[in-house]
């Protein structure tokens, strides 16, 4: 099935500045922005150095993220986890509907994060729905948008 690009975020991050943060809230900002499972990873790592990459690279995806998804659905921190692949790829977990891309660069004190959202385009004939006993034609990306709005409001109840 064809895919489209639906979002596109993006996010830098100063590394001095999360170190300085972590150094004054040790425990809750790490609690704040970590899924379980990140916590877990992040909780194995002794240098102070990884601990700071760790949480910077999660900061900085979970940023980009929030902007590709905007408008669509709210997301909170720690309903996205950020995850590596064995060959080393950066992945993101956010419900079942997304798609996404993600690459994470860093250089000395800066990470950048970028993530692209695409949804699925279903042919014409798939979206066509009985409407008032005539055929009512959504597109494609509008029907993938009310299926999420739907989903966050059955989150909510």
């Amino acid at each position: 099935m064809p895919l489209a690009i639906k979002g596109i975020g993006i996010d830098l991050v100063n590394l001095p500045r999360v170190q300085r943060v972590l150094q004054r809230f040790p425990l809750r900002f790490p609690s704040r922005i970590l899924t379980a499972r990140e916590a877990t990873w992040f909780d194995e790592l002794q240098d102070e150095a990884r601990r700071v990459q760790f949480i910077a690279n999660r900061w900085a995806t979970k940023e980009a993220l929030f902007k590709a998804v905007s408008g669509t659905v709210p997301v909170t921190w720690k309903d996205v986890e950020l995850y590596s692949t064995p060959s080393g790829q950066p992945k993101c977990r956010l419900f079942e509907y997304y798609h996404m891309h993600v690459s994470i660069s860093h250089d000395h004190d800066q990470t950048v994060a970028l993530v692209i959202r695409e949804v699925a385009l279903a042919s014409n004939r798939s979206v066509q729905a009985g409407y008032k006993g005539k055929l009512h034609r959504m597109s494609p990306v509008r029907q993938f948008d009310a299926s999420l709005e739907d989903f966050s409001r059955r989150l909510k109840e």
